[in-house]
């Protein structure tokens, strides 16, 4: 049981936040006394009295008092505490918090989880220990229930509120006659409903993780001590530095855990201080307010979506795919949101690469230009460094954009609309490939991580791979500097298709699941070929990007509509594809559009009507993008 680093994680998170008139509060307990528990295994007792719970919650108390400016009164402590004793002063947090500035809970004692692994408990001295680890009335009837702790916590005040845990959840049923962890340690994983809004969790190790006592000081309180910030560092920035060094100290094999609701403004604007001076807030590297705002808003759009998905589920595997979908991208925002990316590139890493000079013309390898073309056409443009862009001709017209009702594994947001494209237009015949990518922008895969906001691996590389770790904003930066320079002609410009152009593209005038069919399997796309899609027969998983061009090309000459990596459009995602003429999608909006499927996804997802979304400051391992040539006008 290690208590002793959550003494700093106190000084540490406290001192951060803003100091006013308002009074903070606290909640703090400590209980060692618990009682012999019989085992069951050997009929024999065994302690399971901890050490220095009491202790830590009295040294917890003390520095709230003598060093953060809690007040005397504002403090509610215990120790060695009763079921009935924890709910008293629970309510009496409750009503000493009402209109404080922030409140705080911190417990260090036993704890455990229910029997289905889904809910975490606080144990108080009276409970039954062993009969509590084997039957789930007696964990309800005896132990107190985390989620009712929250419930407190959420009651409390508007503020920023703080829930510090120091507890083990192993079964002392399940523990070795010398007191060891048979399986198990740390807490169970808290879900995400569980978390109150504006609420920090922390905890001094990962989820079914322990925390290491160590010598004199834990890991945890050793980094603390060693890694304070300079005034004005903020306090998730703080953490992540003392997280760094407790992973580097126990060679990972201790990783502290924080978790918080919404984007964390209220944390990220709070700045750690040496003593109670207040200094300005310094907010997290390239997020401001507005920034962090648009994140929260995306979020509660995700929480709402999920909602209304598990509301209206039927137990269709495709509504289950579906909603772990969206699943998976709220918590990839939330991971980038809470984390600082986990490789700092250096000269000696990665050598610098400068940008080629753009030419000051493009050089199509047609005098017809782009004004004319047919199917088939092609156009070439050099844009440095001895890479080329290759364009192929588009025809505009009326086409069914969206999925028919009888398409297997259709999603509601596909519903067909008609649309007319009132004009021609180019499209790059293969994804942006990393050659090009570094020719105009300077930058790698791995570097493109390394810039922060990224969830995944480099997964894939080579001149003729496609760029990847490319988030929307990245890829208007890339159009933008070959606007500047190499515009493909004259009357026209370098874009993001919008969705309709990409789909009027990935289709090839067919109308069919695929452009070559209605079935899909890996010898058609790179995609996750153990899903095919209809008859395609279950094949290889490449589990990376493939060469561009490894695959045939559709009617128009695109190669890698369906599968390698997803493609961004200009759009903002709405829930309903729009109709009539040259539609763009809302004029604002949380999400951008991307297409197409990617090498990691189920053949299902690499159709031409699927539709996809996420937030455009994230870099995804599966995302990259395509160009287009459009009219200067549009």
């Amino acid at each position: 049981m290690n208590s002793r680093p959550l003494l700093a994680a106190v000084l540490v998170f406290l001192s951060a936040l803003p100091l006013g008139a308002a009074e903070r509060v606290a909640l703090v307990i400590g209980n060692d006394a618990y009682p012999d528990a019989v085992d069951p295994a050997t009929g024999r007792a065994r302690p399971v009295k901890l050490d220095n719970c009491v202790n830590d919650a009295t040294a917890v108390r003390d520095m709230l008092r003598d060093q953060l400016g809690f007040p005397a009164e504002g403090i509610i402590f215990g120790q060695d505490l009763t079921r009935t004793q924890i709910y008293q002063k629970l309510e009496a947090f409750k009503k000493a918090a009402a209109g404080s500035e922030m409140a705080l809970v911190f417990y260090a004692g036993h704890g455990m989880e229910s029997l289905d692994g889904r809910e975490n408990f606080i144990i108080p001295v009276d409970a039954d220990l062993v009969g509590a680890g084997e039957s789930e009335a007696l964990l309800r009837g005896t132990a107190v229930n985390l989620t009712e702790v929250l419930g407190y916590v959420t009651k409390a005040t508007g503020g920023p509120k703080v829930v510090l845990l120091d507890c083990c959840r192993d079964r002392p049923a399940k523990r070795t006659a010398t007191g060891k962890v048979a399986e198990g340690g740390g807490l169970a994983q808290l879900p995400e409903d569980q978390i109150p809004a504006d609420t920090l969790i922390l905890l001094a190790a990962a989820p079914n993780k322990q925390a290491s006592d160590g010598r004199g000081h834990g890991p945890f309180t050793a980094a603390l001590l060693a890694n304070l910030p300079a005034r004005g560092q903020n306090l998730l920035d703080a953490f992540f530095k003392v997280s760094d060094a407790v992973q580097e100290a126990t060679g990972k094999q201790q990783i502290p855990w924080l978790k918080f609701d919404g984007s964390g403004t209220i944390f990220r604007q709070s700045a750690l201080v040496t003593g109670n001076a207040p200094v300005a807030a310094t907010p997290a590297p390239g997020m401001n307010t507005a920034e962090l705002a648009a994140r929260d808003r995306q979020i509660e759009e995700l929480k709402a979506q999920i909602a209304k998905m598990a509301r209206e589920s039927t137990g269709r595997a495709d509504q289950a795919a579906e909603l772990a979908v969206v699943k998976e991208q709220l918590t990839a925002i939330q991971e980038q949101i809470q984390s600082k990316p986990a490789v700092t590139m250096t000269p000696s890493a990665f050598p610098a690469t400068q940008p080629s000079p753009l030419p000051n013309q493009s050089s199509p390898s047609s005098s017809t230009g782009l004004d004319r073309g047919a199917i088939g056409d092609s156009r070439s443009f050099e844009i440095g460094a001895g890479q080329k862009v290759v364009l192929k001709y588009v025809p505009g017209g009326e086409f069914l954009m969206g999925s028919p009702a009888d398409e297997a594994e259709r999603q509601e947001a596909e519903k067909q609309v008609r649309v007319t494209l009132s004009s021609h237009y180019w499209m790059g015949e293969t994804e942006v490939t990393q050659g090009q990518w570094e020719a105009v922008m300077g930058t790698t895969p791995a570097q493109q991580k390394a810039k922060g906001d990224a969830s995944g691996d480099v997964n894939g590389l080579g001149a003729d791979h496609p760029i990847y770790f490319v988030s929307h904003d990245d890829a208007e930066a890339f159009i933008g500097k070959l606007n500047a320079k190499s515009q493909p002609g004259s009357g026209w410009r370098w874009a993001l298709p919008s969705e309709a152009q990409w789909e009027r593209a990935c289709r090839g005038g067919t109308e069919t699941v695929f452009s070559f069919g209605n079935s899909l399997d890996s010898t058609q796309a790179n995609f996750d070929g153990n899903n095919p899609y209809g008859n395609g027969k279950k094949g290889p998983y490449l589990e990376k990007t493939a060469a561009v061009k490894s695959y045939a090309a559709n009617a128009y000459g695109l190669y890698d509509m369906h599968g390698n990596v997803w493609e961004w459009c200009s759009d903002w995602y709405g829930e309903m594809i729009p109709g009539g003429v040259d539609p763009q999608g809302a004029k604002t909006g949380s999400f951008r559009v991307f297409r197409g499927g990617s090498w990691a996804s189920l053949g299902r997802n690499c159709r031409s009507a699927y539709r996809y979304r996420f937030t455009p400051v994230l870099r995804y391992y599966t995302v990259g993008f395509r160009l287009v040539a459009v009219p200067q006008e549009r």
